[in-house]
């Protein structure tokens, strides 16, 4: 009897046992589930959210990053729309011999981000540009130097993310000469998300504005306009398509210092060279000097511009002038081989007439080539004042 009821005691206890170790309806746990997911699935109080909030903070990381670094063309049947706003600061330095301009930029990028609603951080407060998803936008036509000075991050309400960037670039130009110096150029610069192709971000411009007083410390050039378009590029080495905004740096130069520098030291020349067809033949040294000096001080200024401006295949408004004016001078030259000729085999009445032809000959050739040449320019500085159409929009604000 005894023996029974111990057999009976011993026999409760290990079901009781057994009971206790073995997982209720109320505790799922499977072998798919991840530790974060069933932490998910536990009622957290608002404290212990915030304690593991600050627990992440302290790590350097974010509670839940924004998008995280993913593939965001997975995540959306659309892609990510970036609406991109552009302030030129500064033109730091134009370097027409190589055609580059280094520039600086603010950009403004902004996009709505569905998560950020789990974010523990306060609209207005700044965000890790590191640690939370961003288009990564660069310069894609920068040559030796791109550089991202400064950026920031803030969270927005409407989940609205908005990421400034500072960024000095070095791009390279493609300039055309033909006109100089009456000539106009566009400096183009293009902004592409890097690491996204076209189905993954959209680039969409909104505005294009230049720093307060900016045109006014171009000391050659006149800042016309500074506009941004959309596009869309295909990669050479992925052949993916990128979206992109094509930035325009519309200037024109400045005429006033090659009109002193370079147009009335011509003009004084070649009334020097004029002025040798009165210095009588026989008087070889001194007429020698006057021409020979010309000659030098044309091929001195041809040197002074072309080391100005880039080497280009087209001959441009200033090329013909300073090569019609070299023709001029050397005319000179040989009209003076010429009568000392004449002087030697005829006599100085021979050489005396040389002279007098060439007094006419070389004042109508010399006024009808300057009728036709600053009759273009005339013409091409109207055709700039009709189009000077400033579309500048100055904001200091930034």
């Amino acid at each position: 009897m005894m023996r029974s009821l111990l057999l009976l005691l011993l026999l409760a206890t290990v079901t009781a046992t057994t009971a206790a170790s073995t997982p209720t309806a109320a505790e799922p746990a499977t072998a798919f589930e991840t530790p974060e997911m069933v932490d998910s699935m536990q009622p957290r109080s608002q404290a212990q959210a915030q304690a593991q909030a600050q627990s992440a903070s302290r790590e350097g990381k974010s509670s839940d990053s924004l998008l995280q670094v993913r593939d965001v063309a997975a995540a959306a049947a659309a892609p990510v729309e970036v609406k991109v706003r552009v302030h030129l600061r500064s033109l730091v330095d134009i370097k027409e011999v190589e055609q580059s301009v280094t520039a600086m930029f603010v950009v403004h990028m902004e996009w709505t981000d569905p998560k950020s609603a789990n974010v523990s951080t306060q609209y207005g407060e700044k965000l890790d540009p590191k640690a939370n998803w961003q288009p990564d936008i660069g310069v894609a036509n920068a040559g030796s130097l791109m550089e991202v000075r400064k950026e920031s991050m803030v969270l927005m309400p409407k989940h609205r993310v908005v990421l400034s960037r500072r960024i000095i670039a070095n791009v390279q130009t493609q300039n055309k000469y033909e006109d100089f110096p009456f000539d106009t150029h566009s400096w183009k610069v293009f902004l592409m998300p890097f690491s996204y192709d076209a189905t993954a971000v959209k680039l969409v411009p909104q505005t294009a504005t230049v720093e307060d007083g900016l045109s006014e410390s171009l000391t050659q050039w006149t800042l016309q306009s500074f506009e941004a378009h959309a596009g869309v590029v295909t990669s050479a080495v992925t052949g993916k398509v990128h979206s992109q905004v094509a930035l325009s740096i519309n200037v024109q130069r400045h005429v006033s210092f090659y009109s002193w520098q370079i147009i009335l030291p011509l003009a004084t020349t070649l009334l020097f060279a004029y002025s040798s067809f009165w210095v009588p033949a026989s008087n070889v040294p001194g007429r020698m000097t006057l021409v020979v000096m010309t000659v030098l001080t044309v091929l001195f200024l041809n040197f002074k511009v072309s080391a100005q401006v880039a080497r280009y295949s087209q001959l441009s408004w200033m090329d013909i002038l300073l090569t019609g004016c070299f023709l001029f001078s050397s005319y000179s030259l040989l009209a003076f081989v010429y009568a000392v000729r004449k002087l030697h085999t005829e006599g100085k009445d021979a050489a005396e007439r040389v002279d007098r032809l060439n007094r006419i000959f070389f004042l109508a050739a010399f006024i009808i080539f300057n009728i036709v040449m600053y009759t273009y320019a005339y013409i091409k500085m109207d055709h700039r004042a009709d189009a000077n159409i400033n579309t500048l929009s100055p904001q200091t604000d930034f």
